[in-house]
């Protein structure tokens, strides 16, 4: 007999046994070589047949004849595949001698030898299932689960599977007996005779035995595996960390050559020689700063890669993004069909225009033809310039640049999750290792979406069945109610509120008697037992019983409860659920109620507020007030109040009316301040709140409650803080003066050109209805949107042509340098936040950031609008005015795209309806004669 372990290529690992037949009498020596090399052409083709179908879990044997001088030999060989970890690892050849006297019955019995001999060497469990029972179980079985071999024969197999398991095994046992589909491998726990439980990996296979259909099971141990996974896992977190550590220490070197950069940018200013040598040294700093960057990205992607990420929009936008990264693709795009029919996309590209196209085909249902060829294709597939699939594609582009497409279906366990498909190669065609990468790509992706499906369908399992549990637990302990659970007159259990109730543990409860918590008599003079006794009785034999109760608690208080005694059977046996309800409280809210009405005099009396009732039909007659309100007004008693209406204690009949028709309109007034007179003709300021009170039948509101405060020196204290901020406001104005002086000193068109920003924004910010304190923020931030151009050399700012690439770059770090200049300067605005913003736009084309909409303030939005229009409007020291009009129409041409909509509407309003005049920079006038 010779054994040969064959690797998944086909390759020679290991052989075994007789050598003699074979070019090379060591086994050592055929390690590596193939079928070819050492069998005859049919033999290795017939191995070839039967690697393919090991692949697919199936075992394969055929016979052969080989000729050794002049003696035929015959042989037989059997084909069985390999798994490892759930995945198909090779094959095992075993091939023994059949002499020609061998008649068939001895062949058959050498076969089961060998597979006897086989079975019982293996390491792994090897059990035949019939008709739900083990009927065979190798010595490896005993050793796995530590029963016997007489223990294990005619046991359900089920029996042997962890409880947690068994519902998912005997399912999947089924569906395999009744030929539906079913994984070949899948892992599950099974139980030891000591009760303990250990993670194995099955291997499965329907076939017949003995004229019925059974399953012949592999068992393999992978508690190992198990723990080597958390290991990686605690490595992963380890590589994670160090690469986070490398990454600061880039971006400190990144930091570094940006300040030697900056450095160098300084010295431009000096002279046009020294500034193209300093140009020249930027570019190499920054060729080498996007090297490193490219690196850093490189670091991250490689970390992430090898992540587990829960969120699978995360996952696939991530994915694509790196393949655009790290390989450099035109584009990138993945497909993940949804259960309800819908698609999930994710993508990635140099150029954003075709996946646009692309995700509107996907919105209308259409899939381009690459996604139908790998949705039925089983393995990756590579089309080239000369292919045919982007012919009639409507996503294929105008460009007659080479186009390949390189596309994959992303399949686990049998299910199809998507596709993903990689565009625009270039012309060097990816080779075969790149394609094997490729599929292993999307090998990885599907597993880790099968595993976040699987781990949210467990999720949601756990969380129904947490909350089912929840929810009956929380019925019994969260009542509000103690409840005793009794057999007879015997507790039995109780709830926590029960343990509150009688001041003790739950478990000293348990086995005591109702009695046991009650006083000896009941206030009625009736023994507690006995009185007890009958209640529970009659709630058995009768109908359920509600009676008041005096209770014990273990501390010896006593205190009054209502009770309800129902009788509940369960199994034949009659129960009592009691419910004690502690009306402590309750009786004690009652006492305390007869004495709040006590209190409630004393209470209005000593209130630092005047409280009144009035009747506003008979002149505001006062009906009741406290000694606080006498003694606002100055009167020496209640009476001599009473004697005046409360129209008297108004300084106008005005203010008095303004208030009736505003308690008339709502009901209700809340601090309505008003001036009001004492009895000795002085006036004070006082705040009153109040509110209708209706007595009759019909509801109509026939008196008035309500509380009077005197604050007098409140308002004393506002008219301080008005004069406070009115000083505050003057040196913030007085700050923004000085700044814009220091822009007008360097470029005294830069400070016109804010002034007329500044006059336009805030025409458009009332126009469109905004607070003057925006008004206000809108007026600064104009004024001092600019500022930042401190930063960039005359030179630039006053080139007579258009700008280079790089003088527009150095331009557009204008509104940062303006953010870095104002971030510390603490306005009652945001002012530094809105100058930064003032040139993004609304589809986040505009800079430093690239802002989108809903992210821009509403501030930046209105100067970004005015400063186009006084840009391009006015006359700038390169080209003379363009005019209103086309300044206008360039805003209308953005609307939507660069400019809000309401912003730009507002401006068109100002100028073609109000006769809005915009700022003459020669002549420095302000022309303002427009309606609002």
């Amino acid at each position: 007999m010779t054994v040969f372990l064959f690797s998944p290529e086909g390759l020679i690992v290991s052989a075994q046994g007789g050598m003699r037949f074979y070019d090379s009498a060591s086994p050592e020596s055929l390690s590596g070589r193939s079928p070819e090399d050492i069998f005859p052409q049919n033999v290795a083709t017939a191995l070839r047949e039967a690697f393919k179908s090991n692949s697919a879990g199936e075992t394969v044997e055929f016979s052969y004849t080989l000729k050794k001088d002049t003696e035929n030999t015959h042989f037989i060989t059997s084909c069985s595949p390999v798994y490892r970890d759930g995945v198909f690892n090779g094959s095992l050849a075993v091939t023994v001698l059949k002499k020609p006297s061998d008649n068939q019955h001895e062949t058959l019995r050498r076969s089961e030898e060998l597979y006897r001999t086989l079975v019982e060497m293996t390491t792994v469990g090897i059990v035949i299932i019939s008709d739900g029972k083990l009927v065979f179980a190798n010595p490896a079985t005993t050793v796995l689960s530590g029963y016997s071999q007489d223990e294990l024969i005619g046991r359900d197999f089920i029996t042997l599977i962890s409880p947690a398991e068994q519902k998912k095994v005997g399912q999947i046992h089924t569906n395999r007996i009744t030929g539906k589909t079913t994984p070949a491998v899948y892992e599950t726990q099974i139980l030891r005779k000591d009760g303990t439980a250990f993670d194995i990996e099955i291997t499965a296979r329907k076939f017949e035995y003995r004229g019925k259909p059974s399953t012949q099971v592999i068992a393999k141990d992978i508690s190992l595996n198990k723990q080597a996974e958390k290991e990686l896992l605690s490595i992963q977190e380890t590589l994670r960390e160090k690469v986070a550590e490398r990454t600061a220490e880039l971006e400190k070197y990144r930091e570094h050559l940006q300040e030697v950069v900056d450095e160098k940018t300084t010295r431009l200013r000096n002279t046009v020689s020294l500034l193209r040598i300093e140009i020249k040294e930027r570019i190499v700093a920054e060729e080498r700063a996007e090297h490193l960057k490219q690196m850093l990205k490189a670091i991250r992607s490689i970390n992430l890669l090898i992540t587990k990420e829960t969120d699978i929009q995360v996952l696939i936008d991530n994915v694509c993004s790196r393949l655009v990264e790290a390989r450099g693709y035109k584009d990138v795009w993945i497909l993940l069909n949804n259960r309800d029919g819908s698609h999930m996309i994710a993508s990635a590209a140099q150029s954003c225009e075709e996946l646009e196209s692309l995700k509107e085909e996907l919105i209308k249902n259409a899939q381009p033809p690459c996604i139908k060829k790998s949705l039925i294709s089983e393995k990756s597939w590579l089309s080239g310039p000369a292919d045919s699939i982007c012919s009639d594609c409507p996503l294929k582009p105008a460009s007659p640049e080479p186009r390949h497409i390189m596309s994959c279906r992303l399949e686990y366990r049998d299910t199809v999750f998507g596709v993903l498909t990689v565009a625009g190669l270039g012309p060097v065609m990816p080779d075969k290792e790149e394609l094997g990468l490729f599929e292993e790509v999307c090998d990885d992706i599907a597993f880790a979406l099968d595993s976040i499906e699987r781990e949210k369908e467990k999720d949601l399992a756990h969380k129904a069945l947490n909350e089912s549990k929840d929810r009956y637990k929380a019925l019994f302990e969260n009542s509000g109610m103690a409840i005793l659970f009794m057999c007879e007159d015997m507790i039995l259990d109780c709830n926590a509120k029960a343990a509150e109730v009688f001041r003790c543990r739950r478990e000293d409860l348990i086995g005591m008697r109702p009695y046991d918590l009650s006083p000896r008599m009941q206030p009625d003079g009736i023994s507690s037992a006995e009185k007890g006794a009958e209640k529970i009785q009659m709630a058995i034999t009768k109908e359920p019983q509600h009676f008041l109760w005096t209770h014990t608690r273990t501390n010896g208080e006593n205190f009054p409860a209502e009770i309800s005694l129902n009788a509940v059977n369960i199994g034949g046996n009659n129960y009592i659920q009691a419910l004690v309800d502690d009306i402590t409280s309750r009786t004690e809210a009652e006492k305390a109620l007869r004495q709040s009405e006590n209190n409630f005099r004393t209470l209005s009396n000593n209130v630092p507020v005047g409280i009144f009732r009035s009747d506003p039909s008979k002149n505001g007659t006062l009906l009741a007030i406290n000694t606080t309100l006498v003694t606002m007004f100055g009167y020496d008693s209640e009476d001599d109040l009473l004697q005046r209406s409360s129209e008297y204690l108004f300084t106008s009949q005005k203010s008095r009316t303004s208030f009736l028709n505003r308690l008339n309109s709502t009901g209700v007034v809340e601090n309505y301040e008003t001036p009001m007179r004492k009895k000795d003709g002085t006036e004070f300021w006082a705040s009153i709140s109040a509110r209708f009170l209706t007595q009759d039948d019909d509801h109509q509101a026939n008196m008035i409650d309500g509380i009077i405060s005197d604050i007098t020196e409140i308002k004393l204290q506002e008219e301080t803080l008005r004069k406070t901020l009115d000083s505050f406001k003057k040196a913030i104005e007085g700050t923004v003066s000085a700044m814009s002086l220091l822009v007008e000193m360097k470029d005294p068109y830069t400070s016109g050109h804010q002034k007329g920003v500044s006059l336009l924004a805030c025409a458009i910010g009332r126009e469109m209805g905004l607070d003057e304190d925006t008004i206000d923020c809108i007026r600064i931030a104009s004024t001092l949107h600019d500022l930042g151009k401190l930063n960039v050399p005359l030179e630039i700012l006053n080139k007579p042509g258009p700008l280079n690439e790089f003088e527009m770059d150095f331009l557009k770090t204008h509104p940062g340098a303006g953010y870095d200049i104002l971030k510390t300067v603490e306005f009652p605005w945001p002012i530094a936040e809105v100058i930064h913003q003032h040139h993004e736009r609304q589809d986040g084309s505009g800079y430093p950031r690239g802002l989108k909409s809903g992210e821009i303030m509403i501030e930046a939005s209105i100067i970004a609008v005015a400063d186009v229009v006084e840009a391009v409007a006015s006359r700038r020291p390169y080209r003379a005015s363009m005019g209103v009009e086309a300044a206008l129409d360039i805003i209308l041409d953005g609307r939507g795209t660069f400019f809000r909509e309401d912003v730009v509407d507002s401006c068109l309003r100002l100028f073609r309806e109000k006769g809005f005049t915009l700022i003459d920079h020669d002549k420095r006038v302000v022309q303002t004669q427009f309606e609002f």
